[in-house]
């Protein structure tokens, strides 16, 4: 039976994946990450999903849950972190099972569904057939004992959510520089740049954010905005999803990174309760425009990006407010392997190395010809990678644009 290590885990849980009628997990934490994406296609595939999830240490995150809720049958582990006769310690198991029309698939292993279990960490699963029915049974027992309505559980762990603090990283003697976006990247090239901006961004920002971690950076806003921009319906968002939707940072950094928008007028009361009065049919029809990107192919989405921005920000009855920063933010969360953000800070960047406007404005007018230019990249149009955290990158790698155009004032930005 193999050993699954960590460069070939994520491909091999897709196969697995694609090939399974049901999947049952049951993992100490879950996180944004590709395999939470595999498992939402799955799920539009009519692959069934039953997950336990435990919310130990707040590695767990709440949107994460919210989102599993979207497409997933979700049970909560409760868990103790001071085990006694009656009551077990932390939930910290990483099962899997993939049942078939040919039998059922079991890893076993030290993997949780995290960006960091599916790729960064030094991680090991066993895969074995699971012919006697050991694994289904272990799982069939768990999953009784668990509540079937998730939502207290969810609402209570949300409430008392602190993300917990960012991992230290060595203080460098040297100064890092920025690094600009050559010109004919190659992938390598480009993720070379990405690491060099990594340290930068950590010195600018004064150990505020940086390109690549898993919390307080570019590729977690980008991850976090995903699943809150993808969930179904957007008239119940919690306080937490609409900060991360309009960019308030909420203790994991400052969710702004891809455009802050918290302004005054309509924009704000779409994104308040107090002001939730008649908005709710406008976050529908924004949903309605960023499910339209969602739906898109390769060969379409550069001109549904182009028209959705343009119904966005020429449509000031329905609108008012909302210019190229709102409409192009939301649409790159949903789409951050196609789609840029495009704001005051990253517009002049963006235009001088595309050949384009260098206003927020004209840009956005000029917005498929945008993308037209970042699809023409040697970087963009290269294969996926193998290796998961490079492979993390290249499914947002047109939003990662963001740190290489980003100019950071300490001034309120243009929407």
């Amino acid at each position: 039976m193999p050993l699954i290590e960590r460069k070939h885990l994520l491909q091999r849980f897709s196969k697995c994946l694609a090939e399974a009628t049901q999947v049952d997990i049951a993992v100490a934490w879950a996180t944004p990450c590709d395999a939470l994406e595999a498992l939402a296609e799955g799920a539009d595939n009519r692959t069934t999903i039953r997950i336990a999830v435990g919310v130990s240490e707040n590695i767990t995150v709440p949107t994460t849950l919210r989102r599993l809720q979207c497409f997933a049958d979700l049970r909560i582990a409760p868990s103790s972190p001071q085990p006694t006769s009656l009551q077990p310690g932390i939930f910290h198991p990483k099962y899997f099972s993939f049942h078939g029309p040919d039998g059922t698939i079991c890893w076993i292993g030290s993997a949780n569904l995290t960006r960091r279990g599916f790729g960064e960490n030094y991680e090991l699963v066993h895969e074995f057939d699971d012919s006697t029915g050991e694994g289904r049974r272990w799982f069939e027992s768990l999953w009784k004992k668990l509540d079937p309505d998730p939502g207290p559980a969810i609402d209570k762990y949300e409430k008392g959510y602190r993300p917990p603090k960012r991992d230290p990283r060595p203080h460098r003697g040297n100064i890092p520089v920025r690094v600009p976006l050559a010109k004919q990247s190659t992938w390598n090239k480009f993720v070379e740049q990405l690491r060099a901006l990594d340290d930068y961004w950590r010195w600018e920002s004064d150990g505020g954010w940086d390109v690549l971690g898993e919390t307080h950076s570019w590729l977690h806003t980008i991850a976090t905005g995903r699943e809150v921009v993808r969930l179904p319906d957007w008239t119940n968002l919690t306080k937490r999803e609409r900060h991360i939707l309009h960019g308030k940072g909420v203790g994991e950094g400052d969710w702004g990174l891809l455009g802050n928008l918290r302004v005054i007028g309509q924009l704000r009361n779409v994104f308040h309760p107090k002001y939730m009065l008649g908005v709710g049919p406008v976050r529908t029809q924004l949903r309605d425009y960023v499910n339209q990107v969602l739906n898109s192919d390769d060969n379409s989405i550069a001109q549904d990006a182009h028209m959705a921005v343009q119904a966005i920000t020429k449509n000031k009855k329905e609108f008012r407010d909302f210019g190229p920063a709102a409409a192009t933010r939301l649409l790159a969360l949903a789409r951050p392997d196609r789609l840029v953000s495009v704001n005051g800070q990253s517009a002049k960047e963006l235009g001088r190395l595309s050949g384009l406007p260098t206003t927020p404005n004209s840009l956005a007018n000029h917005y498929k010809k945008l993308l037209k230019w970042v699809y023409k990249q040697p970087w963009f149009k290269a294969p996926p990678p193998d290796d998961p955290l490079e492979r993390t990158i290249w499914n947002s790698r047109a939003a990662l644009l963001d740190p290489f155009v980003y100019k950071f004032v300490y001034e309120k930005p243009d929407v």
